[in-house]
């Protein structure tokens, strides 16, 4: 059997403005979660992607898509897990703002 390695994308969820570091997704696997440099955590809907697979190809960001955007306290999204009844947990790397 032959198995190809290269894939076409769908579409791009892209609503970050910075590097993202991270991705987890739920169990059931209809949700999909990114965390980024830019302080933020997004919720995506990936059951909408795959439901309308064939018009996303069009969108580079589709609020459709997008279920839930937190911001952090100033700090960059390291690493996001979650567990198997799907609670989120995150690790950021908090640095306070040094003022003189």
């Amino acid at each position: 059997a032959v198995v190809s390695t290269q894939s076409t994308g769908i579409g791009t969820l892209a609503s970050h403005t910075g590097p993202v570091t991270t991705l987890a997704m739920t169990r059931e696997g209809g949700v999909l979660v990114s965390g980024a440099m830019d302080c933020a955590i997004i919720t995506w809907d990936l059951g909408y992607v795959v439901d309308n697979a064939e018009n996303m190809a069009e969108y580079s960001v589709k609020e459709d898509v997008l279920i839930n955007r937190s911001r952090t306290k100033d700090s960059p999204v390291l690493h996001l897990a979650t567990t198997r009844k799907n609670l989120l947990m995150g690790v950021s790397n908090f640095s306070p703002k040094v003022t003189s």
